[in-house]
């Protein structure tokens, strides 16, 4: 900073120059850097559980928008492409992340201009048939010692890792319709069975088994 009379150098807060006495008008301070608002990593962990617990719509958004870790097609992402799916939201537990596991991939799509169409529906889902097998052998070994929420812990923790047993790939031949400007698979009985990997039948299954267990004890 210089005098604007005599250009004599100014220490910082001179109201007056100390070589010709003019007035100066004195600097105003430099501003204060901004601090940047750290938001604690517990959180935000919160915040994100919350809104995955929200539903599988939600969880696609957090994964184009935070990255998080899901398959390039996974059937979380691609549910609003099914026609009449039911609303996937409230969905918790082993279900979500047997969704999140799931993939979709829809190939030699053809679209007529009356709106029908058709595809090969490629869909892998984690094998709930040897999922739920290792389960009963460990309530069979611990018969009335596994409680609900034990069995969900069992299910999430196999459906998680990366060894995690996955059905084969197969490609289901579909009907499309256009919805809106939009296309969406028409299920029928094979695809709604390998889209669910077929769980309502292996979890009847299970529960009839469990049932028996119960009456014989």
């Amino acid at each position: 900073m210089h005098c604007p009379t005599c250009h004599a150098p100014l220490e910082s807060g001179d109201a007056f120059c100390p070589n010709c006495g003019a007035k100066c008008s004195a600097a105003p301070p430099a501003p204060e850097p901004k601090k940047k608002k750290k938001v604690p990593v517990k959180a935000l962990a919160i915040v994100l559980a919350v809104l995955v617990l929200g539903g599988v719509a939600v969880a696609a958004v957090l994964t184009q928008g935070f990255g998080l870790l899901l398959p390039k097609d996974s059937l979380a992402r691609n549910w609003d492409i099914i026609a009449d799916a039911p609303q996937q939201k409230g969905q918790i537990g082993y279900v979500q992340t047997f969704q999140k596991k799931a993939t979709l991939v829809l190939s030699d799509e053809i679209h007529n201009d009356d709106g029908t169409g058709a595809a090969a529906a490629t869909v892998q889902t984690p094998d709930l048939q040897a999922i739920f097998d290792e389960l009963w052998a460990e309530v069979s070994a611990n018969p009335g010692s596994l409680s609900s929420d034990d069995m969900d812990s069992f299910l999430q923790k196999k459906l998680k890792a990366k060894a995690c047993p996955m059905t084969d790939a197969a490609a289901i031949p579909v009907e499309l319709k256009r919805t809106g400007g939009k296309w969406q698979i028409i299920p029928n009985e094979d695809f709604k069975a390998a889209v669910t990997g077929n769980a309502g039948a292996i979890y009847e299954q299970f529960i009839t088994k469990l049932m028996e267990q119960e009456a014989a004890q």
